[in-house]
């Protein structure tokens, strides 16, 4: 269980948890800007074949706002091409699998994982993502490096808290 990490991706905001073995706490990794432990949920389809998420696609919004998808990818898992403004085209697969092998790149800054990288992954998922949409973000899971095998989904309506009485 020490080389998991918990992905929450939103569609406004992406996050990774991680659990620090020395509190035996989890701790959001400070993945944006002036340390914030999110990044934005953005893609950029750049002309020049140039494919970027987070921060850096957000650097592009005021250069060429046409390279960015035209709604949130979370919404069109199950499309088999999104299109940004300026009509270029990727799949969700290869968009997600870049973001996610990002994420796990960026685990080499906890010591934890500066030898390794995790295998292991636990994705926040909306409760109306059915297996298509499991299908397409194990699969970009997979393309990103992380064990098959170790890839589970945990629905978002889970982790709030439940109000009684």
């Amino acid at each position: 269980m020490d080389d998991v990490v918990a992905i929450d991706f939103g569609t406004m905001r992406t996050k990774l948890a991680y659990v620090d073995l020395r509190p035996q706490r989890p701790e959001l990794m400070h993945l944006g800007q002036e340390e914030r432990p999110y990044i934005p949920s953005l893609f950029y389809l750049g002309e020049d074949g140039r494919r970027l998420f987070g921060e850096e696609a957000a650097l592009e919004l005021t250069r060429d706002p046409m390279g960015f998808l035209l709604q949130p990818l979370k919404r069109q898992l199950r499309e088999l091409w999104v299109r940004a403004a300026n009509r270029q085209k990727a799949t969700p697969e290869e968009l997600l699998g870049l973001l996610l092998a990002g994420l796990r790149q960026r685990c080499r800054e906890i010591a934890r994982f500066h030898r390794n990288l995790p295998n292991g992954l636990v994705l926040t998922i909306p409760c109306q993502y059915g297996p298509p949409d499991r299908k397409v973000l194990k699969s970009a899971a997979c393309r990103a490096g992380f064990a098959e095998d170790r890839i589970e989904f945990i629905e978002r309506s889970r982790l709030l808290p439940h109000r009684h009485g």
